[in-house]
């Protein structure tokens, strides 16, 4: 059976899968009642098999499916599909109806390259603003990542999948065993990573990540299993996204590094604080911090990475906030303790740091002017390899190789044979973090198209219709017909309406304008009229007596004007009965 054939919740019509992750597989579909396109998220069969995910899917779904946001997916309807395997066993597959949006996946546009830093700030504010929407609800998201924002055609910000992650969270406290059903590390909070508990500053992180990434195009962190990339949200320091992307100003650096703070304690305390200073750096102004000058003692910290300057939380006194962040490289470290300084010590605290900043800014210029160029990129990184043309499991073995995984997808194609790859994405050549999935598509064959009606055309009609619909016309095969006029269609094989591969030969039908005139004679009167004035003949016969012949008890035919065989539709036929 096809998924087009394939019905489930007793309403929707599933068609094309559109996405696979760890947690199910994604399907256009049709809701039959309601005849509107949307989306059904299938669980998969080894998730289904625990009732403890299974009954976690179906409450976060409900509670998902209460929010109303324009950036947020809406969650329509959830159930459960009944599948029956070859013996005979039953399993009840959960499913979510979610609004059908048609656009990409925010992570194939960062595949291409960083986005710009224009727009990399109106997607954050269009996701801290369904975040913040949900934590009013009492929703913390959890697994925001690129794979879970869809950009619409219009530019419009979709998040998906809200609160679906608490399923798996609750079942496995494992973190290899969670990130391998909700995919990669990358976006995962300290916390996270400890295996604590979350809330929403724990959402903040990951759009902090999110927007690393769209300024850079590469995650923050990375590394070849998901412990280490987890060690390294606890541990390690992020390069602040100037060093990556010369665009970054200061005041967004500040914004990104402030997000992605290790103290859950320091970070912005909720969405709508991150998209308040989001705003301000998006505007240029760096946002100022709650401290003054006589409230800090600012040292510089250790020089660390070849001697470069280490970036840390970006907290700076309102009077040097334009020191911060040159757009060179990374920032030196500034430590804040909380002690009065004298009021004489303010000249000589100004000077001190005013120098502090210059050194550092000139050791830095240097180290920029003498990086080789692909120090820019992570030592993590891999090429995405052209795997078009290969069957799915060359193309998984490929992708091996450079440490990537490969998940399939499906599409029809018409130059591609049928179970060869037709191509990935993130395309080949595509730079990208190591142990990142790459969907790669296998071909499904020529797409399936429907055979147009062309009854009743002409045949040169009726062959227009057919290389409209992408078939070809195939012969032109004669037929008898008592009503459609000669070299006009009556039909088509396959039959009109049916389904062929785009491309396929299609025969036409074509009326010769005759029909196969039966033989009456020593037939009832009344049967052999009726026989001719039928659907198959529609003939209007003339009937005449014959006194030469002796009359009988029923009318019988004695004989007919027209020899039975191949005649011209319509024709005059005079049947004689004896009447002597």
């Amino acid at each position: 059976m096809t998924n087009g054939e394939r019905v489930i919740g007793g309403r929707y019509e599933l068609g094309k899968n559109i996405g696979s992750g760890g947690m199910g597989e994604v399907f256009v579909a049709r809701d039959i009642t309601l005849g509107r396109r949307v989306a059904v998220k299938l669980l998969r069969p080894e998730l289904a098999k625990d009732s403890k995910i299974c009954t976690r899917f179906k409450q976060e779904a409900h509670s998902a499916s209460k929010m109303s946001h324009p950036n947020i997916v809406r969650v329509f309807d959830a159930g459960d599909d009944v599948q029956i395997a070859d013996d005979g066993t039953q399993t009840k597959i959960p499913f979510i109806v979610m609004e059908f949006v048609e656009g990409l996946e925010l992570s194939s546009i960062i595949a291409r390259g960083p986005l710009k830093v224009s727009e990399a700030t109106r997607v954050t504010a269009e996701i801290l603003a369904a975040i913040e929407y949900a934590h009013q609800a009492g929703v913390v998201h959890r697994d925001v990542k690129p794979r879970n924002i869809m950009i619409a055609r219009s530019g419009q910000v979709k998040v998906l999948d809200f609160g679906i992650a608490r399923a798996i969270t609750d079942a496995f406290t494992d973190i290899t065993q969670t990130t391998a059903i909700l995919g990669t590390a990358a976006y995962f909070s300290p916390e996270q990573a400890r295996g604590e508990s979350v809330d929403a500053r724990t959402d903040v992180y990951a759009i902090g990540v999110v927007l690393f990434e769209m300024l850079t195009g590469a995650a923050p962190f990375s590394g070849d299993t998901a412990l280490i990339v987890a060690h390294r949200h606890i541990h390690e320091i992020p390069d602040a996204p100037s060093t990556l992307n010369s665009r970054v100003s200061p005041a967004l650096d500040y914004v990104v590094l402030k997000a992605l703070a290790k103290n859950r304690d320091d970070r912005y305390p909720s969405a709508a604080a991150f998209a308040r200073e989001l705003g301000l750096a998006a505007a240029g102004h760096i946002p100022a911090p709650a401290v003054g000058p006589d409230d800090v003692d600012l040292l510089l910290g250790p020089l660390a990475n070849g001697g470069r300057p280490v970036a840390s939380k970006p907290v700076l006194p309102q009077d040097f906030k334009d020191l911060f962040g040159t757009g060179l490289n990374t920032q030196p470290r500034f430590e804040i303790t909380k002690r009065r300084q004298p009021q004489r010590n303010r000249v000589v605290f100004g000077i001190l740091a005013t120098l502090v900043a210059m050194v550092a800014i000139v050791g830095m210029s240097v180290w920029v002017v003498n990086i080789a160029p692909g120090d820019f990129f992570p030592s993590s990184s891999r090429t995405v390899p052209d795997v078009k043309g290969m069957n799915y499991f060359e193309a998984a073995a490929a992708l091996q190789q450079v440490n990537l995984v490969a998940v399939e997808g499906s599409e029809t194609s018409s130059t591609i044979k049928k179970d060869l790859i037709t191509r990935s994405e993130p395309a080949s050549g595509s730079i990208v973090d190591s142990g990142l999935s790459v969907v790669v598509y296998v071909s499904a064959g020529l797409a399936k198209v429907t055979v147009p009606v062309t009854a009743g055309m002409t045949t040169a009609d009726a062959t227009a219709a057919l290389i409209a619909a992408k078939l070809k016309q195939g012969s032109l095969t004669p037929q008898n017909s008592p009503n459609v006029k000669e070299n006009v269609t009556i039909g088509t094989t396959p039959a009109a309406g049916t389904e062929a591969e785009e491309g396929s030969l299609v025969t036409l039908l074509v009326s010769n304008g005759h029909i196969e005139l039966p033989s009456v004679s020593g037939m009832a009167l009344k049967a052999a009229t009726d026989l001719l004035r039928g659907p198959s003949l529609m003939l209007s016969p003339t009937v005449t007596a014959d006194p030469a012949c002796p009359k009988t008890a029923e009318l019988v035919v004695n004989r007919q004007s027209v020899p039975a065989g191949q005649v011209t539709q319509g024709i005059a036929v005079t049947l004689t009965y004896c009447n002597g």
